[in-house]
C-alpha cells in the first residue's frame, strides 16, 4: 500500500534541525607529524568520538585539524607552532543547521523585531516610534509577533491605522504564516472588501462590514507583499552577512538555506568571491519559481568542491503551519472544525518536480506538517523514485513532519 511506504520511510524521510558536523579527526598522538599552523592549548575540547569523548588541545594544519591530544603532550609536539591558551573554553564541533532562512534572518536584524512582545498595545507602540523617524510614505516594515497564540483572537488594523495613518506598515508573523498590514498597506494593495481570497490564502474580513481587517493568512500576504520596494543586490548581501556572523557567533559553520531566490544566488556567489561568507551553504532553491526550476535543471547541480556554496536541491511547500491552521491534516481542527487546512502544492506537482529533479541529480525538499501533507508528499516520493530508479543518492527529504 503507498500509506505503508510513507510509514516505513518517515524517519528515513524527516530532516533534522540541528546536526552536528563531524569535523575532529582524531587520531593516537604516537602516530602524528608535529606540523601545524596553530595548536590550541588548555581547552575542553569536545570530539563527539567515543574512543576520545575529550581532550585539552588542538593542532591546525591549513583548514584541517591534525591532532588532538593533552596540554602536555602538545607542547613537546610542537614547541614552534604558533600558540593560544583558551584558559579552560569549550571547544566544540561545528553545528550544521540544517533547515535556515538566512535571508530572513537578515531581515530581522534591520527590521522592526516585534518577537516577545505580549500585546497589542505595546506592537502599535514600537511601531509608531519607528514611523517617528521614517520618511514620509516609508514602509514600515516588522516581525515577529506570534500568529500561532494570537490566532483565537487576532487583533484588527484599526488602532493601527489610527497610530500610523500615512506610512504603510506590514508585520509579518514569528512563523511566516500570518502578516498584519494597515489600512494604508491595504489601500496601496487595493485589497478591500470586494477582494477575492487568493488560492491557498485567506483575507480576514469584519463580520459585519466584510471589510478586510488586516490579517492575512498564507498566500494572502502576497496581495501587500507584493507591493513592496523589492530588495536590492547591496541590501541582500548586506542582509545575508548580518544574518551569517550571527550564525557563526552561535557556533554554526554549515547551514541549508530554504526558498533561495535568483537575488539570493547572486549575492552568496558574490559573497563567497569577495571573501566575506563566513558559512558552508546548501542552496534550495524556490521549487516555487517556475523560471528557476527550468533554469537549473538545465544547467545541472552546481557543487563547491571547497563546499562553501552548493546548489542542487529544490524547496516546496505542500501545506502551511499548525498555529494558522494552514497545515493540511486527514481530520478538521478540534478548534476550527470548518477546515482541515491546506494544501499549498498538490500531490501531483510534488511529484513532477521530484521525477523531473531525480532526473537531473536534484534533491527536493518538501515543506509537509500536517498528516494529510506528509502523506502526499511521501506518495508522490514514491512514484518518482519507482520511476527513476537509476538516481544517485536521492534523499528526498520532509521538512518539519510534525504530525504523521
Amino acid at each position: 500500500m503507498r500509506i505503508a511506504f510513507g510509514i516505513r520511510n518517515a524517519v528515513a524521510r524527516v530532516c533534522a534541525s540541528y546536526l552536528f558536523a563531524m569535523l575532529f579527526f582524531v587520531a593516537s598522538l604516537s602516530t602524528q607529524s608535529s606540523n601545524s599552523d596553530l595548536v590550541l592549548l588548555n581547552a575542553h575540547v569536545v570530539t563527539l568520538n567515543d574512543k576520545q569523548s575529550s581532550a585539552q588541545a588542538i593542532a591546525i594544519s591549513g583548514e584541517r585539524i591534525v591532532w588532538v591530544g593533552g596540554t602536555d603532550e602538545a607542547k613537546k609536539l610542537y614547541r614552534t607552532t604558533r600558540v593560544m591558551d583558551l584558559h579552560g573554553a569549550t571547544v566544540l564541533p561545528g553545528i550544521i543547521d540544517a533547515h535556515t532562512h538566512l535571508i530572513n534572518l537578515g531581515e530581522t536584524l534591520v527590521r522592526l523585531n516585534l518577537k516577545d512582545i505580549p500585546t497589542e498595545k505595546e506592537i502599535i507602540e514600537r511601531v509608531k516610534q519607528r514611523a517617528a523617524s521614517a520618511a514620509p510614505g516609508e514602509w514600515i516594515l516588522g516581525w515577529g509577533w506570534d500568529e500561532g497564540k494570537w490566532a483565537s483572537n487576532y487583533p484588527t488594523n484599526q488602532a493601527l491605522s489610527a497610530a500610523v495613518p500615512h506610512n504603510p506598515v506590514f508585520l509579518v508573523g514569528l512563523h511566516t504564516f500570518a502578516a498584519w498590514a494597515n489600512q494604508r498597506a491595504l489601500e496601496l494593495a487595493e485589497v478591500n472588501k470586494d477582494t477575492k481570497d487568493p488560492e491557498n490564502g485567506k483575507v480576514l474580513r469584519d463580520e459585519k462590514t466584510g471589510e478586510p481587517t488586516g490579517i492575512l493568512l498564507n498566500r494572502a500576504q502576497d496581495l501587500v507583499a507584493k507591493h513592496i520596494p523589492p530588495m536590492t543586490l547591496p541590501q541582500a548581501k548586506h542582509a545575508i552577512q548580518l544574518a551569517a556572523l550571527e550564525c557563526v557567533r552561535y557556533g554554526l559553520t554549515s547551514i541549508h538555506e530554504a526558498k533561495v531566490t535568483p537575488l539570493i544566488v547572486q549575492a552568496f556567489h558574490e559573497l563567497v568571491r569577495e571573501g566575506r561568507m563566513p558559512l558552508r551553504v546548501y542552496a534550495m532553491l524556490d521549487g516555487a519559481d517556475k523560471n528557476l526550476v527550468d533554469e537549473w535543471l538545465k544547467r545541472g547541480p552546481e557543487i563547491d568542491p571547497h563546499h562553501q556554496l552548493t546548489i542542487r536541491s529544490f524547496k516546496l511547500f505542500a501545506d502551511g503551519a499548525l498555529g494558522s491552521r494552514g497545515a493540511a491534516l486527514l481530520e478538521p481542527y478540534s478548534d476550527a472544525p470548518q477546515t482541515k487546512g491546506v494544501m499549498t502544492t498538490p500531490e501531483s506537482d510534488v511529484y513532477g518536480l521530484a521525477r523531473r529533479a531525480l532526473q537531473a541529480g536534484f534533491q527536493v525538499c518538501t515543506h509537509a506538517i500536517g498528516d494529510a501533507a506528509n502523506r502526499g508528499v511521501l506518495n508522490a516520493y514514491e512514484q518518482a523514485e519507482k520511476e527513476v530508479p537509476d538516481a544517485h543518492d536521492l534523499r528526498l527529504r520532509i521538512e518539519h513532519a510534525q504530525v504523521l
